[in-house]
């Protein structure tokens, strides 16, 4: 397995959209594919590539976008109800709208190197708006996996997941849901 060094980090090494172009596409990556319903763009890779929340590796032939990611199960109990927030959409300023189907309440991708609580902790101050304390969340099983992302179609994507439960208490609680607002999209978050 070879490490590309050139798209493993942006800080040490000058990567621009025109050379990460040229790079997917003589791996055959139909870019043409990209930004159309609910694929992300490639300024969306590049700005994952810069903040150094993935890095491409080749591994033969083949392109692999390599993650590592939080992903965390949120409840709240109303009275005696058990209550699971869920990722319900997200909706792109383009209009685009992307229905969320998650295995977990929020998840996060982690910056190269950093602590999975510490992730998911500040993952959920930028998704939900809210602190949380590390005595609220227990770990859960991990997951890996490799396949093609929905994201970024033809780009393989290797995913290693660090799994936690959380409950929140009733200052945390919102119920109506919550709304992440980011430069290029907003994310919904409902209880079920």
């Amino acid at each position: 397995m070879k490490h590309l060094i050139l798209f493993e980090s942006y800080r040490e090494n000058s990567v621009d959209l025109r050379n990460l172009k040229k790079y997917l596409l003589d791996f055959d990556i139909p870019l043409d594919q990209w930004g159309k319903g609910y694929a992300k763009t490639l300024d969306h890779l590049l700005s994952e590539i810069q903040s150094g929340e993935c890095k491409i590796i080749e591994e033969g032939n083949t392109l692999l976008r390599e993650i590592e990611f939080v992903m965390c199960e949120i409840f709240y109990y109303e009275g005696e109800t058990l209550l699971k927030l869920i990722e319900e959409k997200q909706v792109f300023n383009d209009g685009r709208t992307r229905i969320r189907d998650k295995e977990s309440s929020v998840s996060e991708k982690m910056i190269i190197g950093e602590d999975p609580i510490e992730s998911l902790v500040r993952g959920i101050e930028e998704e939900l708006g809210i602190s949380i304390e590390e005595s609220q969340i227990d770990p859960e099983k991990g997951i890996e996996k490799i396949e093609v992302s929905q994201s970024f179609p033809g780009l393989m994507t290797k995913y290693n997941g660090h799994n936690f439960t959380c409950f929140l208490n009733e200052s945390q609680y919102n119920p109506k849901g919550y709304v992440e607002i980011q430069k290029d999209k907003r994310t919904y978050f409902i209880w079920k």
